[in-house]
């Protein structure tokens, strides 16, 4: 599906996009490194301070597929809808049509030997609700303890790149949702 289109998309299946939350963290690498961390086929143990177990299920690629599973016991599946070898990837997280999030991993170089990592959050509402209810989920799910774990999950991939050491869980601070 072309970057332009998703939003069409989740309409056509009762959903649509929420306010983005997103995190940006400079590294002392060059972006190619980070680009290979993030690409990594289960390589989320790495780096992602919330993630007790990964699966993949196809790799590497757009169509990619593989499940998270958090300290909580939560699992999600991850889809990988759009792949830019070197630069990022689009993830869809969920079953369909019950998709939850899209969410946006960009590399971006500063300099030869710097870079920068962004992730990008949008939830996705069912469009049938109301205001009230749509900002009620927000608040629940995407507010400032979202903001923890994406903040989280950059500083993992920062540590990760920058000191070719594993993370350790809950390395950054413990997550009610996910640790």
């Amino acid at each position: 599906m072309e970057r332009s289109n998703w939003r069409e998309a989740i309409r056509q299946i009762g959903l649509e996009a929420g306010p983005a939350v997103r995190s940006k963290i400079k590294i002392h690498k060059a972006a190619a490194d980070v680009w290979s961390t993030i690409a990594e086929e289960g390589g989320l143990k790495k780096y992602h301070p919330f993630c007790q177990d990964t699966e993949v299920k196809k790799w590497p690629g757009p169509d990619s597929v593989d499940t998270i599973t958090y300290y909580s016991g939560i699992s999600y599946k991850r889809n990988f809808v759009e792949w830019l070898e070197g630069v990022g990837y689009d993830i869809e997280v969920g079953e369909h049509p019950k998709l939850t999030s899209r969410v946006v991993w960009r590399v971006e170089a500063t300099n030869e030997a710097e870079s920068e990592l962004s992730i990008e959050v949008f939830p996705y509402l069912r469009a049938s609700l109301s205001r009230e209810k749509k900002q009620i989920y927000i608040d629940r799910l995407f507010s400032d303890v979202f903001q923890h774990y994406l903040d989280s999950v950059v500083k993992g991939v920062q540590f990760n790149v920058e000191t070719g050491k594993n993370i350790s869980p809950n390395q950054f601070g413990t997550n009610p949702h996910y640790s």
